[in-house]
């Protein structure tokens, strides 16, 4: 059943520059398809949660359209920046949805090994920094409602 989906990517020898970054583009398409269909059906039907289900859907939706484009094209480069770019935004998209809540600010931790691998060094500093800036700022407003909302308690007693 997997060969079905890892034959249909790009095939490159294992001495070529590009070997691991397909495979493990292949392997994340896989995984992020997987796991979006589970999240979109459970949101939907068991939580009854339909925003997030739909961030989910989403989710499921690019990254079978990333696949299927990596299958036709077999270019690797826009295919890394296409992988990173949905992992970033998807994982920031929910960090934001559920307003930072501890839990979710655990998933800006996948965001530095898939952009360093796939963008390279650089280029994927900018994506994590730009996605860790997001989660330190939901965290300082979480952080200064918490405080407002103590000294409006002192105020009271």
């Amino acid at each position: 059943m997997l060969g079905f989906w890892y034959s249909k990517s790009p095939q490159f020898a294992k001495d070529h520059k590009d070997f691991w970054r397909a495979r493990l583009i292949a392997h994340f398409l896989l995984f992020s398809t997987a796991y979006f269909f589970i999240l979109t059906v459970l949101n939907v039907f068991y939580f009854e949660q339909l925003d997030l289900a739909l961030i989910d859907c989403l989710g499921l939706v690019i990254s079978l359209t990333i696949y299927f484009w990596f299958y036709k094209s077999g270019n690797v480069n826009v295919t890394a920046w296409a992988v990173t770019l949905m992992a970033s935004s998807l994982a920031i998209l929910f960090i934001i949805s559920v307003g930072g809540n501890p839990f979710s600010i655990l998933w800006a931790t996948l965001i530095p090994p898939i952009a360093f691998f796939l963008i390279g060094r650089k280029r994927g500093s900018i994506i994590s920094a730009i996605a860790f800036s997001i989660c330190a700022y939901l965290i300082y407003t979480q952080q200064q409602q918490t405080i407002n909302n103590n000294h409006r308690v002192r105020i009271i007693i």
